[in-house]
């Protein structure tokens, strides 16, 4: 769901040797979507910039767009 975002490449699996990269990525598409929707994300945690971390108002966004489960 990141991809469709555009916050990471269309291509969601790399080698193992790429994996820290892309952990770095990861982190930095969270963030960039946890900017993107901060009202319902960071303002009511206290946050103004994303932190990475896929929390439960990150899950629940995510949820309310995609209807992950």
């Amino acid at each position: 769901m990141l991809a469709r975002e555009g916050f990471l490449p269309a291509r969601a699996y790399v080698s193992q040797t790429q994996a820290q990269i892309y952990g770095e990525q990861m982190g930095s598409a969270i963030s960039s979507f946890q900017e993107k929707y901060a009202a319902d994300i960071l303002t009511p945690a206290g946050l103004t910039n994303g932190n990475g971390f896929f929390g439960t108002l990150t899950r629940a966004k995510m949820n309310s767009l995609y209807g992950c489960n």
